[in-house]
């Protein structure tokens, strides 16, 4: 089972661009499950599912000829660890949250690039960079020391950090990631 984490700021993206990648791998016929961190808590609805669970409900199943769909109060929230445990006859995971996790992981920038954005490169696990408009790659150069932009073969490009680790930029919804993380 390979897991990849997508780390981001909210409204960068992340949602959007795992949707599309789970439609391209499921189109390929792989198995693939979702994690997604909602530290705030999540919207269960006003539908018939949503008003029992908001009503106090411990369990909540929701089955259909689809599947099933389960909500479960706790009194801690579980480790990646024990929710990856939890997904079975998958070939991909894909992680949405869980930044400071040690995972392999792609961040996804969105229209707007910060500091606090550019900080998510530190992070020794990043494995790819996802941004929108792939022109605003030179901005990362010129608001981050110690980074560099190399243009590759076939317009591949890359951020070099420190002079010797290279990860590959992609822009969004390019099909070469799905590649990507298929061979990495």
């Amino acid at each position: 089972m390979k897991v990849v984490g997508f780390a981001g700021f909210s409204n960068s993206g992340k949602t959007t661009l795992i949707t599309w990648i789970v439609r391209r791998l499921k189109e390929e016929g792989a198995r693939v499950g979702v994690v997604k961190h909602t530290p705030h808590g999540f919207d269960v609805g006003n539908n018939d599912t949503g008003r029992i669970f908001n009503a106090g409900a411990d369990v909540v199943i929701a089955s259909s000829e689809m599947g099933l769909l389960r909500m479960e109060r706790s009194e801690r929230a579980d480790s990646l660890s024990d929710i990856l445990n939890e997904l079975k006859d998958v070939e991909f995971v894909l992680v949405e949250g869980y930044k400071s996790n040690s995972l392999p992981k792609i961040v996804v920038y969105g229209n707007q690039l910060t500091p606090e954005d550019l900080k998510l490169l530190e992070d020794g696990d990043v494995m790819g960079v996802v941004i929108p408009d792939i022109d605003k790659i030179h901005s990362i150069k010129e608001k981050s020391k110690g980074l560099e932009i190399k243009g590759g073969i076939n317009g591949d490009i890359k951020i070099v950090i420190d002079g010797n680790r290279e990860i590959p930029v992609f822009a969004f919804k390019d099909e070469r990631i799905v590649d990507f993380l298929k061979n990495n």
